[in-house]
């Protein structure tokens, strides 16, 4: 598995990995990858686990946000251990996970909601 990293652009900022958990859930998860990418944030990554999802969600999520660090799952390994295999990979200072059904405004990051 490979880490998620950062393109430093602004130092003062600190860096952020979103987590994402999906479950046959595209849309909410893509309406939610979508808010997250609007943001002027400048040190945040995505990350989207597909928890082993029958409906193709993994794939379509692949075509629709090449830029996401997406794993997928082979067996639903359930909430925590899912969202909790991601994170010995991060670089991020902070760690933040969201349901799919979270879409932010964009000051969320900033405290500026």
């Amino acid at each position: 598995m490979n880490d998620v990293h950062f393109q430093d652009t602004i130092p003062s900022a600190p860096s952020v990995v979103v987590i994402v958990l999906n479950y046959n859930n595209f849309e909410d998860t893509a309406e939610c990858v979508r808010s997250l990418e609007a943001l002027r944030y400048p040190r945040f990554s995505v990350a989207i686990i597909d928890n082993a999802s029958p409906d193709g969600s993994a794939a379509m999520i692949a075509a629709s946000f090449p830029d996401v660090y997406l794993v997928t799952n082979k067996e639903n390994k359930g909430f925590a251990a899912a969202n909790n295999q991601v994170i010995t990979h991060c670089r991020g200072r902070y760690i933040l996970f969201l349901n799919p059904d979270t879409v932010w405004d964009d000051g969320s990051l900033c405290g500026r909601g």
